[in-house]
């Protein structure tokens, strides 16, 4: 996989081909691979999927990629393979939840 950029969550340096890097990374580790940012893009099964909702407040959350991770297993636990559908699903969920809490006008942003 690609390492000439140093990606660490919202710090990352560089940018990357997601698509790409997904792609790779499929390829590489034979599971579904989601990765976020101001699209997130899901890989499995040679398909992927850029998903363009969400918040650009996530980006500032600290733990928002941990909360995703929470909600993906909600909806993958009764699954022994992770479902592309499932995915698109979880992450689609967040991202809108992000974006209804975002346009309330209590919300003075993260923290």
């Amino acid at each position: 996989i690609d390492d000439t950029a140093t990606m660490k969550g919202t710090d990352s340096d560089a940018n990357l081909d997601a698509v790409a890097i997904a792609k790779q990374a499929y390829a590489t580790y034979k599971t579904a691979i989601v990765i976020t940012g101001k699209e997130d893009v899901i890989v499995q099964d040679n398909k992927a999927f850029v998903l363009a909702n969400g918040s650009p407040l996530l980006a500032r959350v600290t733990g928002a990629g941990c909360l995703l991770g929470g909600v993906i297993a909600g909806f993958l636990f009764r699954e022994t393979e992770p479902d592309i559908e499932a995915l698109i699903e979880a992450v689609s969920v967040f991202n809108i939840a992000a974006e209804v809490a975002a346009e309330n006008e209590n919300c003075g942003g993260p923290g």
